[in-house]
């Protein structure tokens, strides 16, 4: 399966950014509650999932229903700054290539979707965010 990911430049990055931020967060006050903003404000599950990164390689991954995102247990328990950070990388997956995800064939899975999609994901869809490296 071929996706097609969009392209962004830094500076394209950097307004899309800014203009979540302003939506989601305007006092911009540092630390910025990547959790709060994921959960109450957005509405998405935030998953501890037992063993992700030992088994499957991975710290996080938005679920392909962009309903959820799963975390490494470990992470979620020991490492606040790691977990912040994962969520803020998974967040940045659903607002840069949303539109990859609704176009994705499958939605949700019948058996063991955690494991299945920590598969899929490692498998197929943690390519990095294509950006050009040139701007004027």
């Amino acid at each position: 399966m071929k996706l097609n990911l969009p392209r962004y430049t830094y500076s394209e990055v950097g307004r899309i950014a800014n203009n979540f931020l302003k939506e989601h967060h305007p006092s911009l006050e540092i630390p910025i509650p990547i959790e709060e903003i994921l959960d109450l404000k957005m509405g998405f599950n935030i998953f501890p999932f037992p063993r992700l990164f030992k088994d499957f390689g991975l710290n996080g991954f938005l679920s392909a229903d962009m309903s959820t995102i799963y975390v490494d247990e470990v992470q979620y328990d020991q490492y606040n700054e790691k977990y912040r950070y994962t969520l803020a990388h998974e967040l940045g997956h659903y607002v840069l290539q949303k539109s990859v995800y609704e176009n994705l064939p499958y939605k949700s899975f019948d058996v063991n979707p955690p494991v299945i999609e920590a598969q899929i994901r490692k498998d197929n869809i943690t390519q990095k965010i294509p950006i050009r490296r040139k701007e004027l």
